[in-house]
C-alpha cells in the first residue's frame, strides 16, 4: 500500500484525503466584482476589428453586464473564469477548439480580421499584475491521449491552479481513456498522486453517433470506484461527499458566516447566493408564461455555472465532486 509521505508532492500538503471531509468553502462573490469583471472580460483596443459576429456577441454581453439580465452560459462561464483570475488563481483550458469553444459559444480568443493579431479579453482582468498567460486558452491537436497526459501532469504539480481538458466530443474522450484509466480515476490509490484537473465533455448532438454525441462520463466515474459492494455512487461514503459538495456549491456566502468562513462577499444584497436565486426561478415558474419561465430558467443555469466553476478550483479540497 502505497505511503503519503512516499510519493505525495509537497506542493499538497495541508490538502485533504479521499477519505476526509473539508470545510464548507465560500463560493460566491460582491456582484461589484462580477461587474467589474464582466466590463474587463467584454474590453477589446479601440484599433481592434473583430469579425462582425464576434463583436456582436461581445456587444451582447456587454449589455448583459450593464442591465445584468440575460446573461448566458457562456457569460457565466466567462465570470467564473474571471473572478479566479481576480483572485490570483491562474486557470488553464485546452482542447479541441476550446478557444472558439465547442459551440461557438466562448470566444475566449479573437483575432482582428485586418491584421491577424490576437487577443485575449479575460487577460484584461489582470493585466500587468500577472504573467500574460496566467490565463491560458489553447486550442490542442487531435492527439488527445498526448494532451490530457500534460494537463494531468499540469495538474499534479499545481494544486492551487484551475486545470481543465475540454473533449469536443465523445469521439474525442475515446482518444484520452487510457488516460483517465491509467492516471486520473487510479493514480491516487496506485501512488498517492491527487489531481484537481477538472474534465469538460459537451454533448448532445444526437444522431451523430452514440459516442459522438455523449462523452459517456459513466463509463468513468465507474472506474473511479473500488467499493465491491456497492454501485458507483451508492456507498455510504459516495453518499456522504455528494452531500458535503451539494452543501459547498449551494452554500449561503453572506460574508463567510458558513460553516467554514472563507473569502466570500461582504454580506447583504451585494452577495449571490445561489440557493436563494434558484429557488426564486423554481418557485416561480409554474406561475409564468412559457417564455417568462424559460428566461428565469436561463438565468438560473447561468448562476449555476459561475459556482461549479469556481466550486470546481476547490473541490480537491472538498472531495470527489459526485453529483
Amino acid at each position: 500500500i502505497p505511503k503519503p509521505r512516499d510519493w505525495l508532492a509537497s506542493h499538497w500538503a495541508g490538502f485533504k484525503g479521499p477519505d476526509q471531509i473539508s470545510r464548507i468553502r465560500d463560493t460566491g462573490v460582491t456582484m461589484d466584482l462580477l461587474k467589474k469583471v464582466g466590463i474587463a472580460a467584454t474590453s477589446m483596443p479601440d484599433d481592434f476589428t473583430p469579425h462582425k459576429v464576434v463583436k456582436r456577441v461581445y456587444e451582447a454581453r456587454r449589455k448583459m453586464i450593464e442591465s445584468g439580465e440575460g446573461i448566458d452560459w457562456a457569460m457565466g462561464e466567462a465570470l467564473a473564469f474571471g473572478t479566479l483570475l481576480a483572485e490570483g488563481n491562474h486557470v488553464r483550458l485546452s482542447g479541441q477548439d476550446v478557444e472558439r469553444g465547442t459551440f461557438s459559444h466562448r470566444h475566449a480568443l479573437l483575432h482582428d480580421q485586418n491584421n491577424g493579431n490576437r487577443h485575449v479579453p479575460l487577460r484584461n482582468v489582470y493585466g500587468d499584475t500577472q504573467a500574460k498567460d496566467f490565463f491560458t486558452v489553447c486550442n490542442s491537436s487531435l492527439s488527445e491521449f498526448g494532451v490530457l497526459g500534460f494537463e494531468v501532469g499540469y495538474s499534479l504539480e499545481s494544486p492551487n491552479c484551475l486545470v481543465m481538458w475540454e473533449a469536443q466530443f465523445g469521439d474525442f474522450a475515446n482518444n484520452a481513456q487510457c488516460i483517465v484509466d491509467q492516471f486520473i480515476t487510479t493514480g491516487e490509490a496506485k501512488w498517492g498522486q491527487r489531481s484537481g484537473l477538472v474534465l469538460l465533455l459537451p454533448h448532445g448532438y444526437d444522431g451523430q453517433g452514440p459516442d459522438h454525441s455523449s462523452a459517456r462520463p459513466e463509463r468513468w466515474l465507474a472506474a473511479a470506484s473500488d467499493d465491491p459492494d456497492s454501485l458507483p455512487g451508492r456507498s455510504p461514503r459516495d453518499r456522504d461527499h455528494a452531500a458535503q459538495t451539494f452543501k459547498a456549491l449551494c452554500s449561503s456566502t453572506n460574508g463567510g458566516s458558513g460553516d467554514g468562513g472563507g473569502s466570500g462577499g461582504s454580506g447583504g444584497d451585494d452577495v449571490i447566493s445561489l440557493t436563494k436565486l434558484l429557488e426564486a426561478a423554481i418557485g416561480d415558474a409554474g406561475t409564468m408564461s412559457t417564455a417568462a419561465a424559460e428566461a428565469e430558467e436561463e438565468k438560473a443555469e447561468a448562476v449555476v455555472v459561475v459556482v461549479i466553476m469556481r466550486a470546481a478550483a476547490i473541490a480537491v479540497d472538498v472531495g470527489p465532486m459526485t453529483l
